[in-house]
């Protein structure tokens, strides 16, 4: 039985920085960055919803096999976006193990759900195991001959049971970014980042010990050096002793009170943060943060002070997202096909020799920017043709509905008096529009009274 959770990993610290961590170290890191940090959050966030919302289809030569593909991913426990996303931990984490449940739906066999494994019981150290049998090689085993990896291991908090193991072959394992067969556990996107994560969370910490320190003045008192009765309680006390427990009942926080000489008057002085010496932790954070997107790859101005850079900045930054989410879908297409599509086609349908491909929707928005400047312009030239008096011949009408069927019912839907209708009616909307216009410029230029009321007149009659 594969472990799903385990123990409460929201209470993991980092503690101090390790420069040379070990895989448990990493991905506790990772875990940590995605969970709590937001700059590291969103650009998984949304790394993840632009591919999920594109995702395209399985294309195969034959369609009647392509679409009992695409039935069975949208049939899955969750849907295909949320299995999907699923796989996309990869990209934070450095690996992602998905354990294939099977189900039997008449003579075939398809996926019920892909149970996503926390990568957090793939570390041994995490959970107290030091047997070496076990934290060599930790959750995922690398057969040392074949150089692959043959089977997912799962630690338990409780140290004294045997760890989950699961043959490869039942998962759906991705390293992400791989670069040597040794590299069993990816390489995080994160993995340059982590020191600018670091270190940004360490100074926002001492910002906020800063801010708390200095969120008002704190008092300083010098009292002279004497003794004073305690007119509730008769006790007597020193008056640096007397001063200090009254500024404590005025105020809510610290002082500090010294005695001066016995002649010395009673002195309050306020201690309190310079101009902008907060300022510099401000800096220091939106310098490391800069470090964190460079790290990912992710275009700071997406997310932070957009109005600050150029157009052609902006757009060239975009670029560079755009690659690294090509490249990332690149993998997962590899993925998806290999070790999801390929086993349900292979089970019901026997060997292939070509197992399909995906095919992802676009991930820009430019063709709907043409469409949608291609739709404005032929709103214009229709307008055109109703205030000339001139309808479009039906053929051209018809190729235009065509053209967009997102914004304009088929010609065969048009009835010939909703067609007549809707032109007398754009003609009745062109005249009330000149009128108003006419009117807006007589009130521009002070034009009289009565003229006002005679356009006014002409506003009210085509509008009727």
């Amino acid at each position: 039985m594969v472990v799903l959770s385990g123990t409460a990993w929201d209470q993991l610290g980092y503690g101090a920085y390790v420069s040379s961590p070990n895989a448990d170290e990493l991905l506790r890191d990772y875990y940590l960055m995605q969970a709590f940090d937001p700059t590291a959050g969103a650009v998984t966030t949304i790394i993840t919803r632009m591919i999920c919302s594109h995702l395209g289809e399985y294309q195969h030569d034959d369609e009647r096999l392509a679409e009992w593909v695409n039935a069975q991913l949208d049939n899955l426990e969750g849907g295909w976006s949320y299995n999907v996303a699923q796989m996309l931990t990869a990209v934070w984490a450095g690996v992602s193990v998905l354990h294939k449940r099977w189900q039997q739906e008449a003579s075939e066999w398809v996926y019920q759900s892909l149970d996503l494994l926390h990568p957090l019981t793939f570390c041994p150290s995490l959970y107290g195991y030091s047997s070496s049998q076990y934290t060599a090689g930790g959750g995922i085993t690398l057969d040392s001959k074949t150089q692959t990896v043959t089977e997912i291991r799962q630690f338990n908090t409780a140290r004294w049971e045997e760890p989950v193991t699961i043959p490869v072959e039942e998962c759906v394992y991705w390293p992400y970014a791989q670069q040597f067969r040794e590299d069993t556990y990816g390489n995080s996107l994160f993995k340059r980042a982590r020191r600018s994560w670091y270190v940004k969370t360490k100074i926002e910490e001492f910002w906020n010990i800063w801010n708390e320190k200095y969120a008002g003045a704190w008092p300083v008192v010098r009292v002279p050096e004497s003794f004073k009765t305690d007119p509730a309680t008769g006790e007597v006390a020193s008056t640096v002793t007397w001063a200090r427990d009254f500024m404590d009942n005025l105020r809510m926080g610290k002082g500090m009170v010294y005695s001066g000489g016995p002649d010395d008057k009673v002195d309050v002085a306020m201690i309190e943060a310079g101009q902008g010496t907060g300022g510099n932790y401000d800096l220091a954070c939106k310098y490391w943060q800069s470090q964190l997107f460079m790290a990912c790859l992710f275009p700071g101005l997406l997310l932070t002070e957009p109005e600050h850079g150029s157009r052609a900045q902006a757009q060239s930054m975009l670029d560079f997202f755009l690659l690294l989410l090509e490249a990332i879908r690149d993998e997962l297409d590899n993925v998806i096909i290999g070790q999801v599509v390929q086993p349900l086609i292979y089970y019901n349908f026997g060997e292939q020799e070509d197992y399909g491909r995906w095919e992802w929707d676009s991930l820009t928005d430019a063709d709907k920017d043409a469409l949608a400047n291609q739709f404005a312009q032929v709103g214009r030239t229709l307008a055109t043709f109703t205030q000339v008096g001139y309808s479009m011949p039906e053929q051209d009408e018809e190729r235009v509905r065509e053209a967009f069927p997102e914004f304009m019912a088929p010609i065969s839907e048009v009835s010939p008096e909703a067609q007549q209708a809707a032109a007398a009616q754009a003609q009745q909307d062109m005249k009330a529009r000149a009128a108003e216009a006419r009117l807006e410029a007589i009130k521009q230029a002070g034009g009289q009274e009565n003229e006002m009321w005679q356009q006014a007149e002409v506003v009210r009659r085509y509008s009727e």
